[in-house]
């Protein structure tokens, strides 16, 4: 089980890490038959009144994912917070501003969206050495 969850964070961590260096292109990626969700389609999910649960519990899903990675795996910190757990409704805010800052990352994976929007705005201060 730890390294199913292992490899489910390090799939989300590699793109995050290299997206921002232009190494990746979300628009060249081929399309995912089955693939559940693209950053467009959570913009969708979090701005549509009827899917509104849909939204909250995708963001709480990957929520929990990045927790439960960090607590087998202290360094493994993807967002660091001031307070844990955070609230799913202030992830979901935090998760809509960066879409609409961010509409041309819009084509990456659902779930790197969420964890891009929760880095931003949680940044890991480097430990002193």
């Amino acid at each position: 089980m730890r390294s199913a969850v292992l490899a489910a964070v390090l799939l989300l961590i590699t793109p995050a890490a290299h997206a921002a260096d232009g190494l990746i292109d979300f628009d060249a990626l081929p399309d995912a038959p089955g693939r559940s969700l693209y950053g467009e389609n959570l913009a969708g999910l979090c701005r549509g009144s009827d899917e509104y649960g849909n939204c909250t519990a995708t963001i709480g899903a990957v929520l929990d994912v990045l927790d439960a990675v960090e607590a087998a795996h202290p360094t493994a910190r993807v967002y660091c917070p001031e307070v844990r757990p955070v609230p799913v409704e202030d992830a979901r805010r935090v998760v809509n501003a960066w879409m609409d800052r961010n509409r041309d990352h819009l084509r990456a994976p659902g779930a790197w969206v969420v964890m891009e929007a929760l880095r931003e705005a949680y940044p890991c201060r480097e430990d002193p050495a």
